[in-house]
């Protein structure tokens, strides 16, 4: 509530709506990135992704660790190796992009299932040497690995801290997308009349705005396992007893549909109508004693 002065001297109380917020509610967990990599959609894929859902509907979403480790800075001391789980805060008119990466099939949870549970927003780090935030976190590596600073410590105290920079730097990310390495010169010799034209022009009155900072436009959460004493962060988290599987993740979060989960996002409408066919997704997503799960696919986006 905010006091407005109108022309005639009195003041009202305004209250804003509900609906004016500066970011989306809700997160959205996006599945199937190497379905997306085997090309067209087909019935098969569509296949696959309804009996992906239906498993995460009984076992809850999949913390495992990065297929390639996150590296930072120099020296790989930032870098993302414990298991995760990430949401993006884009919305759905934005996604496009977004699910050509990630996957096809997303699901959507309100902030608070992220943050009860012990997750939170990435932090995103320019990556280079001068950005301060690297400089600082490197500096507060370099000196927990001094010799003397690590004889101060016991063994469980030593133990202690690592692992809590290791939680901390798993929540920092690079903004902006390493660059592609350039295509080797041609060897053929450079004529005056060639370089003259490989000159740019100067212009002083042109803005430089940089280059896309891709990452940060995902605008990520996370959850990040890390097993502390007597207890699990992510909270509710339950580790996996097939996780000696490779194809199994070490660890799952549960969820409850339409208390936790709000929306899935199909494909296509083709793989919406398979996964109304299947007895279990249906029945997971339709409860009698809860609120029921919203159901759309990305052939809907944009047209309301």
């Amino acid at each position: 509530m905010t006091d407005v002065e109108h022309s005639s001297g009195h003041r009202s109380r305004y209250t804003p709506s509900k609906a004016v917020r500066l970011h989306r509610r809700q997160l959205f967990h996006w599945i199937g990135s190497d379905l997306v990599q085997k090309g067209k959609i087909n019935d098969e894929i569509r296949q696959e992704y309804v009996d992906r859902l239906s498993k995460s509907l009984q076992q809850g979403l999949w913390l495992k660790c990065p297929r390639q480790k996150d590296r930072l800075v120099h020296g790989n001391q930032i870098e993302v190796t414990q298991p995760i789980c990430c949401f993006t805060e884009t919305s759905l008119d934005e996604i496009a992009d977004h699910s050509q990466n990630y996957g096809q099939l997303g699901l959507g949870f309100p902030k608070r299932f992220v943050l009860e549970r012990g997750g939170r927003p990435v932090n995103y780090l320019h990556d280079k040497k001068t950005d301060p935030s690297v400089q600082a976190w490197r500096r507060l590596v370099e000196t927990f690995e001094k010799p003397e600073v690590l004889n101060s410590l016991s063994e469980k105290e030593r133990h202690e801290v690592k692992e809590s920079l290791s939680f901390v730097s798993h929540f920092l990310k690079a903004m902006n997308v390493a660059p592609q390495k350039r295509a080797a010169p041609s060897r053929r010799a450079k004529t005056k009349k060639t370089e003259r034209r490989a000159k740019p022009v100067v212009n002083s009155q042109q803005r430089s705005f940089g280059g896309p900072l891709h990452f940060l436009e995902e605008r990520e959460w996370r959850f990040v396992v890390r097993e502390m004493r007597n207890r699990i962060v992510p909270k509710g988290a339950q580790a996996n007893s097939a996780s000696n599987d490779s194809c199994e993740p070490p660890w799952f979060m549960p969820y409850t549909p339409g208390k936790d989960l709000f929306t899935v996002v199909f494909p296509d409408n083709v793989t919406l109508s398979m996964a109304m066919e299947d007895e279990i997704v249906r029945q997971q997503l339709f409860q009698r004693d809860r609120p029921h799960v919203t159901v759309l696919s990305l052939d809907d986006l944009g047209t309301f």
